[in-house]
């Protein structure tokens, strides 16, 4: 039996590898262009309330772009590189995993901040930056049990 061309989670299918990688690409794409608009908008509005919603774009969209680009590069390299050079791809893609929490994290608090801010329902704030703190040393405690 030959070997796919794709990575084995398609199944040798071209058109589930072509719509992953399509939907991929779309999200990077928007995602440059919003961090783009979102940042222009920041520069313009500074001190504005509204700034902090061009914030929170920005974070998003470099979280789904950062993340998505990585695994298009991924695999667009998958059957035309060697094996040592897409170990490598995918140690930067996990590194980026890795490094797009942060961007992601900060859009889910500033977002929940703000609108707890705006019901001015400060312990509903403290009692979330909590509760997302004890998730984060939940997920922590269980990805490194792996290592």
């Amino acid at each position: 039996m030959a070997e796919s061309p794709y990575p084995p989670s398609f199944n040798g299918s071209g058109w589930g590898y072509g719509f992953a990688l399509f939907s991929l690409m779309l999200i990077a794409l928007v995602g440059f262009y919003t961090v783009s608009v979102a940042a222009r908008n920041i520069v313009a509005n500074k001190g504005k309330t509204e700034s902090w919603e061009h914030v929170m774009a920005l974070l998003a969209a470099t979280g789904a772009s950062g993340r998505c680009i990585m695994e298009v590069v991924y695999k667009m390299a998958w059957g035309e590189v060697n094996a040592d050079t897409l170990t490598t791809l995918l140690t930067i893609k996990n590194i980026m995993d890795a490094v797009i929490v942060i961007p992601v994290m900060s859009w889910f608090l500033i977002y929940n901040l703000r609108v707890s801010t705006v019901d001015r329902n400060r312990n509903k704030a403290v009692r979330l930056s909590i509760s997302i703190g004890l998730v984060a040393i939940v997920a922590a405690i269980f990805a490194f049990s792996k290592v």
